[in-house]
């Protein structure tokens, strides 16, 4: 009770301030974990894997920025607790026009994302766009803090479904509303245990990966598309999209799920300072289908309309 109290009481102060305000500070935190030292040999030899060997000018400088964007989108979730969607206020979207078509004319849709920029604006993005979303998540935290997260991002116009290892209810339920027409969100960069996953490449690396993005799409015969909510400045944020994936255009489900890996480590290619470097997504090697361009993902055409994302996101 006591920990719900204060959950609130945290969300009705950010709520009173800015959103640029309320970033700054988030921002300052992250930078305080950081040079506290808080899983930051993890975060450097995680962004080495990635990119390759970087300066140690470069490689400090995206770490601190990484730092930010996660401590700005911590203290982001109390704020968005507070505002509900008058969030959106702050976010534009790249190449409005094409992603209101591709929304139009697909309401059922398979929307990857990674943990690049704030992942609940977006998800609030795309609940606005197509009047609903569903959104398939682990457990947060403790039970206390689990349903107050759950509740500030039902708040935002989309459902939440819990995912258990074995549990197959939360599946059937995201398959029944794809194949009535609602759209699912999945978070899918984290690297599962081997027996959870299968073996794809992601940011050039052959290892364990989440295969719902691939199976949903392919199983249902809908759509898939990746996209994220970057953070140009403190307070505001334009929302990338690709376009979207027929299963029908790709041999197997495995290429698919692929192809969506791809766009995913390009999306955080272009903006690796807002990326959660924190966690050991390279931990779980597992081989993969052979490639004859291993570095294929790094080209920005992967990410066709996506409106620049080089171009308009504070990446660094």
């Amino acid at each position: 009770m006591t920990t719900a109290m204060l959950l609130h009481l945290c969300a009705r102060v950010a709520g009173a301030c800015a959103a640029d305000t309320v970033d700054r500070i988030g921002g300052a935190l992250g930078l305080l974990a950081w040079a506290l030292g808080l899983r930051r040999q993890v975060a450097s030899q995680t962004l080495s894997i990635a990119l390759g060997p970087l300066s140690h000018y470069r490689r400090r400088r995206l770490l601190r920025r990484a730092y930010a964007t996660m401590g700005a989108n911590f203290l982001g979730l109390l704020y968005v607790g507070a505002r509900g969607p008058a969030v959106l206020q702050g976010v534009e979207i790249a190449a409005p026009q094409h992603f209101q078509q591709q929304v139009a004319r697909h309401p059922g849709v398979v929307w990857v994302t990674p943990h690049l920029g704030n992942w609940d604006i977006g998800a609030a993005v795309l609940a606005a766009a197509h009047g609903r979303l569903q959104v398939y998540a682990r457990p947060q935290g403790g039970v206390v803090f689990n349903a107050w997260v759950t509740q500030l991002r039902e708040s935002l116009g989309f459902s939440v479904i819990m995912s258990a290892h074995g549990d197959r209810r939360g599946a059937v339920s995201a398959m029944r509303g794809l194949r009535s027409g609602i759209p699912l969100g999945l978070l899918a960069d984290q690297g599962p245990r081997p027996e959870r996953g299968v073996g794809a490449w992601f940011l050039g690396q052959a290892v364990s990966c989440h295969a719902g993005p691939g199976h949903f799409a392919w199983s249902c015969g809908v759509p898939a598309g990746t996209g994220a909510c970057l953070r140009r400045r403190a307070g505001c944020y334009r929302f990338y999209h690709s376009a979207l994936q027929q299963p029908t255009a790709f041999p197997s489900q495995e290429a698919l799920l692929q192809r969506l890996l791809d766009q995913l480590s390009c999306l955080i290619a272009c903006a690796p300072g807002q990326y959660f470097w924190q966690h050991r997504r390279f931990k779980y090697a597992m081989a993969a289908p052979s490639r004859p361009h291993p570095d294929g993902w790094r080209d920005p055409q992967v990410l066709r309309y996506s409106g620049g994302v080089k171009d308009g996101a504070k990446g660094e």
